[in-house]
């Protein structure tokens, strides 16, 4: 992948078809399978994979090896997943679509457009990995909107937790207070099924700063999570919650001083149909 207009893979993992090998086992042995067996991922350059570079899109940590691999990359590959390789990133996660030492990744769907905002979206090379079917889904990180941005130019899901719910045990920091996991699927069923993998206690909280610091005493999120993510695919699951969005965002008057934002007919369009979606399961209409 790193030699493909797309550049969003420039670390791949030289041990997969190795490491591949125990799924085949299972498959051809008739064993019982793990939850994500032999569905491949990536992860961004930020997080640490055994025997590999872990140069978060420095130069000047272009030859760093790591020794041990993330927690998020561990459980996944205990679960059967495997890893294709590392996707690009700006060094240190600082900006979004600046050029790191792998350089960046490109829009692919349209190469006349950026992957991410410029200004705020380092993990570029996983939401292109995931959007050209490079692999299942992407490991990404997030400190403002790297996650988001580039999950929102490349139509796929992401997921930013609340702090200290996925451990960041392994991930290379850029604001420890404001740093979190963002994994990128293409569908919701998709995370939802990483979700049962990713989303449990981390044991080791050295490198993570919220759940390391003694001071203030955190809920531990993943001792209420649903024993299955999966039932959250059924609308009755969210039954008695409001979504907020901002009326600026759908043609809205702007607050005094604030620019108008200009929102296509076709964005306005689909929010004047979500009304349909609760009437069909029973769900209350959302509000302005």
């Amino acid at each position: 992948m790193r030699a493909t207009s797309l550049n969003s893979i420039p670390i791949l993992n030289t041990n997969i078809f190795a490491e591949v090998a125990p799924t085949d086992d299972r498959l051809t042995s008739g064993l019982p399978l793990r939850p994500l067996e032999g569905i491949p991922f990536t992860a961004k350059d930020s997080y640490k994979v055994t025997g590999q570079v872990a140069a978060a899109g420095s130069p000047a940590f272009e030859h760093l090896v790591a020794n041990e691999d993330a927690f998020l990359v561990q459980a996944i590959r205990e679960a059967g997943g495997v890893l294709v390789g590392r996707t690009n990133m700006p060094a240190v996660a600082c900006g979004g679509m600046q050029r790191g030492i792998w350089g960046r990744a490109e829009n692919p769907y349209n190469p006349d457009y950026l992957a991410a905002a410029f200004a705020s979206g380092s993990s570029n090379g996983s939401a292109v990995s995931t959007a050209a079917s490079f692999a299942s889904f992407g490991l990404g990180g997030e400190t403002v909107s790297s996650g988001r941005s580039p999950a929102s130019n490349n139509g796929l899901i992401a997921y930013t937790p609340s702090r200290h719910y996925l451990s960041l045990r392994g991930t290379w920091p850029l604001y420890p207070t404001c740093d979190v996991p963002v994994p990128h699927t293409r569908t919701m069923k998709d995370l939802l099924a990483l979700l049962d993998v990713i989303a449990r206690e981390d044991p080791i909280t050295k490198g993570d700063f919220w759940r390391e610091q003694p001071f203030i005493k955190l809920p531990k999120p993943w001792a209420t999570r649903p024993p299955n993510f999966k039932v959250l695919e059924n609308f009755a699951s969210l039954s008695g919650l409001r979504i907020a969005v901002p009326d600026i965002f759908l043609g809205g008057a702007p607050p005094a001083g604030a620019r108008k934002i200009e929102t296509s007919r076709a964005v306005i369009d689909l929010w004047s149909q979500t009304h349909l979606i609760p009437q069909r399961n029973n769900l209350r209409r959302p509000r302005s």
